[in-house]
């Protein structure tokens, strides 16, 4: 019984995680570091690009 309420306690958290994680918007700035990245024709697929053009877009 004590396992299943420390399994739904987790369960909790992790949700209280997700509801509250920020959400970042592909923007502008976002967009034009994206095809940045493209044009150098780095070998990595389009969303690890997509991401790495957020993080590089986004102030910190």
């Amino acid at each position: 019984m004590l396992t299943l309420f420390v399994n739904m306690l987790c369960y909790c958290k992790f949700f209280f995680l997700l509801v509250t994680a920020p959400v970042l918007l592909f923007n502008a700035g976002a967009i034009a570091v994206f095809n940045q990245l493209r044009s150098q024709r780095v070998h990595v697929s389009t969303m690890d690009l997509r991401i790495a053009a957020l993080a590089e877009a986004s102030p910190p």
